[in-house]
């Protein structure tokens, strides 16, 4: 596809650009482009996330020491931020089910 400007008084051509047509093809690629680094990212940032909450959860038991307390704060964290998660998607998970039994 070329875009080309039309303007009788202005004879010079403001844009010429050949855009590529998004087939199938394509679309169907970016797609699995876009699911590849969202399950990367997700993988990645879960086993940092685990291996904090390991590290601090374990440290005491192998090493006798308590662990660091930004290692305490953050896995805190963390674990509130999956319970949270946890929480939300099993409401919006059982709003689902009911909705679907209603409609049928």
């Amino acid at each position: 596809m070329t875009m080309t400007a039309s303007d009788p008084d202005n004879p010079r051509v403001v844009t010429t650009a050949a855009m590529p047509a998004a087939g199938p093809a394509r679309a169907g690629g970016d797609r699995f482009l876009k699911r590849f680094v969202v399950v990367t990212v997700m993988i990645v940032s879960s086993l940092i996330a685990l291996g904090i909450i390991f590290v601090t959860a374990f440290l005491p038991v192998f090493l006798q020491s308590n662990p660091p307390e930004a290692l305490v704060n953050w896995g805190g964290i963390i674990i509130g931020f999956y319970f949270g998660t946890f929480a939300g998607l099993l409401k919006d998970w059982l709003s689902d089910e009911k909705g679907k039994g209603d409609t049928a």
